[in-house]
């Protein structure tokens, strides 16, 4: 049963960690399960996004988020970053190029991690050249 309950949490909960993981109380009996759920930063998700980079593209593409965003997927007020030419979020998705593919796919560009997977997909297709500060 603890392997079963361990196996759903890691299935449908990925980003859970477990503390303490499984244990018995001091009389046998199973005690609680305390879950604490960790939830990964802005930067943390840009960071795992660059490192599946060839390495020689990663510190340009570094600087080309630091150009497009400065990093940032919401703006202080708390809205979604949305430049002139209606481009989203930390990686600049272009909503009138990419929207409708991410609908498509059932990728939500507004939120952080949407944003950086659809950026996974432009760059599969593009390159590094789908963004406009690759070019400066």
């Amino acid at each position: 049963m603890k392997k079963l309950i361990l196996l759903f949490l890691v299935i449908f909960f990925p980003s859970t960690i477990i503390d303490p993981l499984l244990y018995v109380s001091a009389e046998g009996m199973p005690a609680p399960i305390v879950v604490k759920t960790y939830i990964k930063t802005d930067y943390e998700l840009l960071m795992e996004f660059i490192e599946e980079l060839p390495e020689y593209v990663q510190k340009r593409f570094l600087a080309v988020v630091e150009c497009e965003s400065n990093f940032k997927q919401f703006e202080k007020d708390g809205t979604v970053r949305t430049s002139s030419t209606n481009d989203i979020g930390i990686m600049q998705i272009n909503k009138k190029t990419w929207g409708a593919e991410a609908l498509k796919r059932g990728i939500d560009i507004y939120t952080t991690k949407g944003n950086i997977e659809m950026a996974r997909i432009v760059y599969k297709q593009q390159g590094i050249e789908a963004w406009v500060c690759a070019s400066k």
